[in-house]
């Protein structure tokens, strides 16, 4: 598994709640004003309640409380996007990582099934293992240019064998459909750029699941970026009119900015919006 550790029960209830609830409660007020559209029927009282918990019990690799030792902007940004992308840790579909004084938010292998089936019309997703020993062909279709599975055959006996990649097929509801594959060197590759760089024990002792899940990802990231509704993947980063979703994380900022440890914090004129003058916190 990761560095993430769960601890005991000594960490201040109250600063986990404040930061928490600031994000969540100004999500709420910006949706009910329609500057926020959530997924239908998503439950952010839950998801948040979920996120609470699970922050309030992990460590980082420092075996320091990450509602401490992450950056409030940071803490408030993976909120946001869990919020954004209509998902709940408690069911798997993300989780939280400390890296650097920072959290971060990722999308889990369900997270990306229940974007997908969600927002971009996907009705199922097939992967399979391909191992040495086993027949596979793929071939290109000359109208449409789009490449199809030929020959896959396997044996039981070859289930013990090195795998060599993986394939997979995203079925769509109106009948079409997206093939790719992909050798064990590009899986790979792909597991070293997760925080850290190198690989877990469960990339060692089941590789064969998680090449799918890896795959499985790798298929859906494209499809969810194509999405009409891109609601659900909206960067806090990105350069948009629309300020609002930024404002979230530049409010908790400042509601819940740290101070100096060493000098006193110095006064500062607030700064003023123009195009939007009324607060998200009051």
């Amino acid at each position: 598994m990761s560095n993430i550790e769960k601890k005991g029960n000594n960490l201040p209830e109250k600063k986990s709640k404040d930061i928490i609830d600031v994000v969540m409660n100004s999500i709420a007020n910006q949706q009910n004003e329609g500057l926020i559209d959530l997924p239908k029927n998503y439950s952010l009282s839950n998801a948040f309640k979920s996120a609470r918990l699970i922050l309030s019990e992990t460590l980082d690799r420092d075996k320091r409380p990450v509602l401490e030792s992450c950056s409030k902007v940071s803490i408030a940004n993976a909120l946001l996007d869990m919020a954004i992308r209509g998902l709940n840790p408690s069911k798997s579909q993300c989780y939280f990582i400390p890296y650097k004084g920072k959290l971060q938010f990722h999308n889990s292998y369900f997270g990306a099934l229940t974007i997908a089936k969600r927002d971009c019309d996907v009705k199922s997703v097939v992967v399979q293992i391909v191992r040495k020993g086993d027949e596979y062909e793929t071939e290109t279709d000359a109208k449409t240019g789009l490449r199809r599975l030929k020959t896959f055959n396997t044996s039981f006996e070859n289930k013990s064998n090195d795998i060599i990649g993986t394939y997979c097929y995203v079925h769509f509801a109106d009948g079409s459909f997206l093939f790719d594959d992909f050798t064990i060197e590009e899986i790979k590759t792909a597991w070293l750029q997760r925080p850290g760089g190198q690989l877990t024990d469960t990339h060692k002792k089941f590789e064969s699941s998680m090449c799918k899940k890896t795959t499985i990802n790798k298929m859906l990231k494209d499809v969810i970026k194509s999405s009409v509704d891109y609601t659900s993947n909206i960067s806090i980063d990105s350069d948009t009119e629309d300020t609002d979703y930024e404002e979230i994380i530049q409010d908790a900022n400042e509601v819940f900015e740290d101070e100096p440890k060493d000098e006193p914090k110095e006064e500062k004129e607030p700064v003023k919006d123009n195009n939007n003058p009324k607060p998200l916190f009051e």
